[in-house]
């Protein structure tokens, strides 16, 4: 299975961001695949291919960094891109960081590979294909490079299992785990 380590947002977060996506769309400044309201999430660390017993190794990391770890506030804002084919809404937690930087070590003790550069708060908002109008990518840019979206309490993280299919990706949660 496919699988991933992430956070959720709350429903209105969501709806806000979405709102923000559909104005983006309609500038039909570039050819790009769109996320939709219901699969926005924070990707805390990206695990690849497991089997159901390192499936199993990774809850039981998750539930022992979820007994220590204390919830936090993570304010969401401004809108970026990496390499011209990522969009994100991008985020600002020193307890985020410190957050996906212990799921990274301790899974790594495990052989999931240690990420290279420090955990950059991303929330992917479209996967560019190629842009139409790059002045007006430009001006997007610069117009919600200081959009603030809100913040919310971050109090669980999840496994889940992405499924692909020619409709995008199906997302499954296997696990959730509280954070004090």
């Amino acid at each position: 299975m496919r699988a991933f380590i992430a956070i959720e947002l709350p429903s209105e977060l969501k709806e806000k961001i979405d709102n923000v996506i559909s104005e983006l769309e309609d500038a039909d400044f570039c050819d790009a695949k769109w996320v939709s309201e219901e699969k926005l999430h924070l990707t805390c660390k990206f695990l690849g291919e497991i089997n159901k017993e390192q499936a199993e190794t990774v809850k039981s990391v998750l539930a022992d960094i979820s007994k220590h770890q204390n919830s936090f506030n993570l304010p969401l804002g401004g809108i970026g891109q990496f390499n011209e084919r990522i969009l994100w809404v991008g985020g600002n937690s020193k307890d985020c960081i410190k957050l996906a930087g212990e799921i990274d070590t301790e899974l790594s003790k495990l052989g999931f590979a240690k990420e290279e550069r420090e955990f950059s708060i991303h929330l992917t908002l479209a996967r560019i294909r190629y842009i139409k109008d790059k002045i007006k990518f430009q001006q997007i840019l610069k117009k919600y490079a200081s959009k603030d979206f809100g913040s919310f309490k971050v109090d669980k993280i999840k496994l889940m299992e992405s499924i692909l299919s020619a409709e995008g990706p199906i997302y499954r949660e296997l696990a959730s785990f509280d954070l004090i």
